[in-house]
């Protein structure tokens, strides 16, 4: 055993002084998670920055947004107050201009994604039927989508206030013209004061219908822990790594064969078996030294709070095996270098694909929550999410038990095709 341990430290040793097998190994992992998480907001939840946004209202000039305006226009908020709520102050950083020159010259500057102008008359066309409606337009910029979309979201639903108070105003004149009651010089006040009564009580807070969303309760998720980004991707990017690894390290034993170190490892008191079970060993340090330095990076670098100590070592452990398991089997299948390598890159990446590495630790549900069950990456990623959301090692033990027994298979079948071929 000593032996076999003298080797594998010898071969771990080698591994970890070179630096393109380094850079794979780690850089690669992290790289790509640091990345993604930089993209999709970090380890906490996804959001992006303020929607930077002009307005140029005609109507109430560059005071729209002020309380006295609103009040003396009479029809409730104008557009530019409802863009600036201070409720909405984290997502839209407003600037309310006198001009339709100034609003659309920003977007074009790229000061601004989108100007919204109003046009003089809006609100007096609200109030009269009688009248041509009037356009609010949304000048955007054609880089950006995300962001002048949301901003027309909430003009149509302004735009759509304003044509309910039109259509209050419509139905309060027909029917005073129809009960005899109203004179034509009436019809425009009694159509002003049903339009601004309109829009002053939908506007006013608590009045109306109001939509709500929200998902579907699973049980058990109540008090989960929201993961972020960079944790289910490092998680991900970990595993297939961690396969990689497996897989390269295990094909050093062919390339030893190759160079003739490997017979004469052979030709020494040592005995084959003890030479192999060296082999077979480093290659489950190698992975295991891989694992634990990608934790405590993402743990110190990232801040991504992997769980508790249980589950997290549990998960490991049953990951570095079936890493070394899957590596050891793959290499025993091939014959020539050329077919270690097709068989390692191919299989892992249809096995990333099918568990799902490229997307972290979520499940899209559907066909796919049963095929990433045939693979055992699928079963790791499983383990790591109910530990990332805060489960503990009972979460996690269907994921360890069917990994450990995956990885026994494999190693127990490529230790002995390997056997047969070279003792």
């Amino acid at each position: 055993m000593r032996r076999a341990l003298d080797i594998a430290l010898k071969d771990l040793r080698r591994t970890y002084r070179d630096v393109p097998a380094l850079a794979m190994m780690l850089a690669a992992p992290l790289a790509i998670a640091l990345l993604l998480g930089a993209a999709f907001g970090g380890s906490g939840e996804f959001s992006i920055q303020p929607i930077k946004t002009v307005v140029a209202d005609l109507d109430h000039g560059a005071d729209a947004g002020s309380a006295d305006q609103a009040g003396a226009a009479g029809s409730g908020p104008t557009l530019a107050q409802l863009l600036g709520d201070q409720s909405l102050a984290s997502l839209i950083d407003l600037t309310v201009v006198n001009t339709e020159a100034e609003a659309r010259g920003a977007v074009d500057d790229g000061k601004a994604a989108a100007a919204v102008i109003q046009p003089q008359g809006l609100m007096a066309a609200a109030a009269s039927p009688q009248t041509n409606g009037a356009d609010i337009l949304v000048y955007r910029d054609p880089t950006s989508s995300l962001g002048p979309g949301i901003v027309t979201g909430f003009v149509r639903r302004y735009a759509d206030g304003l044509n309910s108070a039109r259509a209050a105003a419509g139905a309060a004149v027909e029917l005073g013209l129809k009960s005899g009651r109203l004179t034509p010089d009436q019809m425009g006040l009694v159509a002003e004061a049903a339009a601004h009564e309109f829009a002053s009580r939908t506007a006013s807070e608590g009045s109306g219908p109001t939509l709500h969303t929200r998902a579907p309760q699973v049980s058990g998720t109540e008090t989960a822990r929201d993961v972020g980004v960079t944790g289910p991707v490092l998680a991900g990017m970990m595993i297939f790594f961690m396969l990689i690894t497996g897989s390269s390290q295990a094909r050093t034993i062919m390339d030893e064969q190759r160079q003739g170190t490997l017979q004469r490892l052979f030709t020494t008191p040592t005995a084959r078996g003890v030479v192999l079970a060296g082999k077979f060993l480093s290659v489950f340090l190698i992975v295991l030294g891989q694992a634990v330095i990608l934790l405590i990076a993402g743990r110190l670098i990232m801040g991504i709070h992997w769980g508790a100590l249980a589950p997290v070592v549990g998960l490991t452990v049953a990951g570095v095996a079936v890493a070394a398991g899957l590596g050891v089997f793959l290499l025993s299948l091939a014959r020539t270098e050329g077919q270690a390598t097709a068989f390692g890159t191919g299989v892992l990446l249809v096995l990333a694909l099918l568990g799902g590495n490229f997307i972290g630790t979520a499940d899209l549900g559907g066909w796919y929550h049963t095929v990433r069950r045939l693979t055992p990456n699928g079963w790791l990623l499983i383990g790591w999410d109910a530990t990332l959301r805060g489960g503990g090692l009972g979460d996690a033990l269907l994921p360890i038990v069917v990994c450990l027994a995956i990885a026994l298979l494999t190693f127990a079948a490529g230790a002995l095709l390997f056997r047969r071929r070279l003792l």
